[in-house]
């Protein structure tokens, strides 16, 4: 199955467990990253939108964490296309209750909505998600909360 990761999947699954972000939020976020990188597909934005937002987040040394190596998958599998459906950016939909969405998420929405096959967003423990989720369901768009306790 492809699937689309928000950025703080991959940071909380290099995170510690705190009372903000507790064990079963980032062991789910560590097995379905993991899931991926075994025998999944991730869909990416032509425009390489996605990958610069995972950048700043990103360890190439020492002890990496699932979600560096999540990250590090990425690198190594954005041109194969067994592994990696590259996606030109939808346009945006047009609903009242997705205008106040945060800006750098819609990227994730626009490569859903471009992907032939609709791919379901992975979020960990972002709130607004949940606060559009209704809309976006109504234009195809899924999203699969991995923490939603902690979101």
């Amino acid at each position: 199955m492809t699937f689309i990761v928000d950025t703080n999947v991959a940071i909380v699954a290099n995170e510690e467990p705190t009372e903000q972000r507790p064990l079963d939020c980032i062991d789910a976020c560590i097995r379905n990253l993991e899931a991926i990188m075994r025998s999944g597909r991730i869909a990416m934005d032509d425009e390489d939108l996605i990958l610069e937002e995972y950048y700043p987040y990103t360890q190439w040394h020492g002890e990496l964490g699932t979600g560096h190596e999540f990250f590090k998958f990425v690198i190594d599998n954005l041109w194969n296309p067994e592994r990696c459906d590259r996606v030109p950016l939808a346009p945006y939909p047009n609903h009242p209750e997705l205008d106040a969405f945060d800006l750098s998420d819609r990227k994730f929405v626009q490569v859903s909505l471009g992907h032939p096959e609709r791919p379901p967003i992975l979020n960990a423990t972002d709130s607004d998600w949940q606060h559009v989720e209704e809309a976006l369901t109504a234009h195809g768009v899924t999203i699969h909360f991995l923490c939603r306790a902690s979101a």
